[in-house]
């Protein structure tokens, strides 16, 4: 028997072929998945933003049932918790939103006279980045939770 020497391998054309399906999928996919984690950054700020709003019009609504919306202070209790409060809204204090809200450790809780900040620490300018709540000024108005995600 004669053995043939053949040789193995790719082809030329097999190995361009390969380069530019790879490319074609790069160009395709990668622009999906670089816009991920700003989209994660944005939900979580409206998550956060929606679920403070939840919570305020339920504190709200259980200080109506306890006859104590008018007062400018008082203290509820909230999931076994003292939450202060005004005018029927929790107080603008890093102690009563982290009683009502779950943070985690990468927001960052900035207070201001009657409001707070809450930031995403992970993000450089953090002032397109946040929720602002602020507190009931009177009996006549409510607490106010407003999202700005334009640079998260």
């Amino acid at each position: 028997m004669k053995k043939t020497n053949q040789q193995k391998g790719f082809t030329m054309i097999e190995l361009v072929v390969v380069i530019v399906v790879t490319g074609v999928l790069a160009a395709v996919a990668a622009p999906k998945f670089m816009g991920v984690s700003s989209d994660a950054r944005i939900s979580a700020m409206n998550g956060i933003g929606a679920s403070l709003t939840s919570q305020a019009s339920t504190t709200h609504a259980k200080s109506i049932m306890e006859q104590n919306e008018q007062e400018a202070t008082s203290t509820l209790k909230v999931k076994g918790v003292d939450v202060d409060m005004v005018f029927g809204y929790p107080k603008a204090t890093s102690a009563a939103i982290e009683s009502l809200v779950d943070l985690d450790s990468e927001y960052k809780i900035t207070l201001g006279t009657k409001a707070l900040t809450i930031a995403y620490e992970g993000v450089t300018t953090t002032a397109d980045c946040t929720v602002i709540y602020a507190e009931a000024a009177n009996k006549d108005t409510a607490a106010t939770v407003t999202v700005s995600t334009s640079s998260c």
